[in-house]
């Protein structure tokens, strides 16, 4: 079937989208605190973009900014870095 639906007449493409990361990484953060001075820290980024399974069409990217916590506990953060690192085994 595809994602395409038919009505006597019509058809329509039905998509299932699921976000995809395609680049993440933890980067340097410089902020202030209550009395002005600089605290060094870190936030992750991350470029993700919707993936139709039925398809394989894809939507426009979304940048995406966490704290680093946060980010080590995304789920679709972890499951591009898992890829990643079975892809650099092989």
């Amino acid at each position: 079937m595809g994602g395409t639906t038919h009505f006597p007449g019509f058809g329509w493409h039905r998509h299932v989208w699921r976000k995809r990361v395609t680049l993440a990484e933890n980067l340097p953060n410089q902020e202030t605190n209550m009395w002005g001075r600089v605290v060094e820290g870190q936030y992750t980024h991350c470029i993700k973009h919707d993936v139709c399974e039925l398809c394989g069409k894809t939507r426009d990217d979304i940048s995406c900014l966490c704290d680093t916590d946060v980010g080590e506990r995304c789920p679709i953060r972890r499951a591009w870095l898992d890829q990643e690192r079975t892809a650099g085994r092989r």
